[in-house]
């Protein structure tokens, strides 16, 4: 391995280990469970305005982005992709 390569496993490693030694390990993970549920949440409001919108003809895409907008921000977000569906 070269010394850049070398310089990084070694940074990657103490950061490791400081999280052990410290105690604050399962900090990433539940931040990553809330980013989950904030995204299925999302995706599941994205659901139900395309249920609603199917009588009006009206559509909006279900992709991660635009559930990860949707669950993090609420209602503004909400509206904010559906603004962004009609200008694009």
């Amino acid at each position: 391995m070269d010394n850049l390569a070398m310089w990084g496993l070694g940074s990657v490693g103490s950061v490791v280990l400081l999280m052990l030694l410290s105690g604050s390990w399962k900090k990433p993970f539940i931040w990553f469970g809330y980013g989950c549920i904030y995204i299925g949440c999302g995706g599941l409001t994205l659901f139900v305005v395309n249920l609603i919108g199917m009588h009006f003809n009206y559509h909006l895409p279900i992709n991660p982005f635009t559930a990860l907008v949707t669950g993090f921000l609420g209602g503004p977000g909400l509206v904010s992709v559906m603004v962004m569906h009609q200008i694009i």
